[in-house]
């Protein structure tokens, strides 16, 4: 990688050892120097310490000589920028990192060994060649990165095993990362969070989690565009608190859950968004959550649109229908308001509910066979827990 500001460096990829939770094999002719590798250059700077008994002729003294030469022309390299500096690991090369560098990830599997990387500088990571051809295994229950400060991610394929999300964002509204043209595979949490009030771009990224895609917590914003969330086995996005992200072209389909779920104080706007073939409900709407949708598909799933509670949802040019179940679903107090809408299905409101479906150049149709309300299978199946809930 790099010392000086706007430097670049390279990490190699761990190859065969990958599969071992081992770093890349050590070279000192290129690796920069830290603590485990300071006694292997100790050896070529000062080649008589290696030996146990005196030298038995110009030929061995000649021979280190040559591989100190080597060392000092590739620091030399290094220092003066011609040559990238060289790291076994994205950790090492992060901690030694400046604010404006950039981290090339080499073709092959880069293993993280079981660590965190910490990206609290501004800095450019980003995988060699085509997608997936640099790609990171982590095994670990925290997350592989712990985003804090605005950077750009690019081009990589993050595989994690642990009960952490893979990627975490946080911190102030100042905390805008980029990143783009990656998947994130966690088998055994969330895929992404983002916390406090930051503001992440994730661009033509593939989002896939053991439980959420994405969920958005706390004050965060942010927006995702042309991302896929696909095959969660909970929610594909699941927005809490406050936050207010931002959904852009993005096709949220095939999640063992809901597509959606806005809850809390949260707000979700999605704009020419597909949400396609979830075993729930497209969009689940409670408490005081509410969602604006232009453009949008929410087809095939086990029901259209559920609001709950005090929810909201203003929807234009909206297409919409329930697959198994309801089209639409209007409890309570919720509110929603469509506007040249096409639905296709049953709805079920209240009459204050059906004041913001009717008119409005909305276009209902009623199907040849009626649809119900869900069986308590599935995602819709009650489950004591005595953790979460008072028995």
């Amino acid at each position: 990688m790099w010392v000086g500001a706007g430097g670049h460096g390279q990490v190699r990829s761990a190859g065969e050892e990958a599969w071992l939770g081992k770093e890349a094999p050590a070279d000192p002719l290129i690796d920069m120097q830290d603590d485990t590798e300071m006694s292997t250059l100790s050896i070529l700077e000062h080649p008589t310490a290696a030996l146990t008994g005196p030298p038995t002729g110009n030929a061995l003294v000649e021979a280190a000589n040559l591989a100190v030469a080597q060392v000092q022309q590739e620091k030399a390299l290094v220092e003066s920028g011609e040559k990238r500096r060289s790291y076994r690991s994205l950790k090492l090369a992060m901690k030694a990192a400046k604010d404006g560098d950039q981290i090339v990830l080499l073709r092959g599997i880069h293993n993280m060994a079981g660590q965190s990387v910490d990206v609290d500088k501004r800095v450019i990571i980003r995988g060699e060649g085509r997608l997936r051809e640099a790609s990171l295994d982590q095994r670990a229950n925290s997350p592989s990165f712990r985003i804090t400060r605005t950077c750009v991610i690019q081009n990589i394929e993050l595989d994690m095993s642990g009960f952490r999300e893979g990627v975490l964002v946080t911190g102030p509204s100042t905390v805008k990362p980029l990143i783009e043209h990656c998947t994130i595979r966690c088998s055994g949490d969330d895929a992404v969070n983002v916390k406090l009030k930051a503001a992440p771009t994730f661009r033509n990224c593939e989002l896939i989690g053991r439980k959420c895609g994405i969920k958005v917590m706390g004050d965060a914003r942010g927006e995702y565009i042309d991302c896929k969330i696909n095959t969660c086995q909970e929610q594909g996005v699941r927005v809490h608190d406050s936050a207010r992200p931002t959904f852009r072209r993005c096709h949220i389909n095939g999640n063992l859950e809901e597509g959606v779920v806005v809850m809390d104080q949260g707000h979700a706007e999605l704009a020419e968004c597909h949400i396609r073939d979830n075993k729930g409900p497209g969009i689940d709407l409670s408490e005081s959550g509410s969602v604006t949708m232009h453009g949008c598909w929410v087809k095939d799933n086990v029901g259209g649109i559920f609001l709950w509670d005090m929810s909201k949802a203003i929807m234009q040019k909206v297409h919409l229908n329930g697959g198994q179940s309801h089209a639409l679903l209007a409890d309570s107090d919720s509110r929603p308001r469509l506007r040249n809408c096409v639905v296709e299905g049953v709805i079920q409101a209240t009459e204050v509910g059906w004041g913001g479906i009717r008119n409005s150049g909305n276009e209902l149709y009623e199907l040849e066979d009626p649809t119900v309300l869900p069986a308590e299978e599935g995602c819709f199946k009650f489950e004591a827990d005595k953790y979460t809930r008072k028995q």
